[in-house]
């Protein structure tokens, strides 16, 4: 398996059998075999996830599938923007607590802690693949004791429906804006699953995050030090 780190949360992972591309807003993409399945997914509609070049030529002719966070549809109604015809007829939107299929793969769609969904991805082959979107252990200091748990428990419910699974790789937030709480999220998801190897996401450029988690927690799992945008891991 192939994965290009795009920016910010933005992953290209070509496997054996599909490309499926996570929540692209820039970067560089490789040149695609016009015979292999893209799959493109976007979590939900904040700018920093989702990008109306998604949308375009290329990607709309050569898109498959297009699996979208349904507060994607919300957002493109308010905006009275309609999605081009050629788009509209291959839109999956991912209702949470969805499971669907196509060729390659079946998907189970969580709920968001934030907005949208996250992606688990099992292909024919058994090879999974986890995008959390912003499904996330948002433990913010100022908000009450009360909104916190809430979050927590929230959080937990949706990990929990991947217990055994093994995922190939896993595309993980790590958000230094969380502060001491930056950890929560992935040390959960590393507890309650099985990744053997995982990117993390949604760090703002602060590369060095990872090395501080890395440093503490987890030897056992391949954490990706993850350096600069368009980067390629072969796995």
């Amino acid at each position: 398996m192939n994965i290009r780190y795009l920016s910010h949360s933005g992953f290209l992972a070509e496997t054996e059998l599909a490309y499926y591309l996570f929540d692209y807003i820039k970067g560089n993409l490789p040149v695609l075999k016009p015979e292999k399945p893209l799959y493109i997914f976007a979590s939900h509609a904040h700018a920093d996830h989702f990008d109306k070049m998604i949308l375009e030529h290329p990607l709309s002719e050569q898109a498959n599938a297009y699996i979208f966070g349904t507060d994607i549809r919300k957002v493109l109604k308010k905006k009275r923007f309609s999605l081009p015809d050629e788009v509209a007829d291959k839109v999956i939107w991912a209702e949470c607590g969805q499971t669907f299929t196509l060729p390659s793969c079946s998907i189970l769609s969580l709920k968001s802690t934030d907005e949208g969904a996250a992606f688990a991805i099992r292909e024919t082959d058994g090879t999974s693949i986890y995008h959390a979107g912003d499904l996330n252990w948002w433990h913010w200091e100022g908000e009450p004791l009360a909104w916190n748990r809430n979050m927590e428990v929230n959080y937990k419910r949706e990990i929990d429906k991947l217990a055994g699974w093994h995922f190939k790789v896993a595309f993980v937030p790590l958000d230094p804006r969380l502060e001491d709480a930056f950890c929560y999220g992935m040390n959960y998801f590393l507890e309650t699953t099985c990744a053997e190897h995982v990117f993390p996401m949604h760090f703002w450029e602060q590369y060095d995050i990872i090395a501080k988690y890395t440093e503490a927690f987890h030897p056992d799992t391949a954490i990706h030090m993850i350096e600069k945008e368009n980067e390629d891991y072969e796995i």
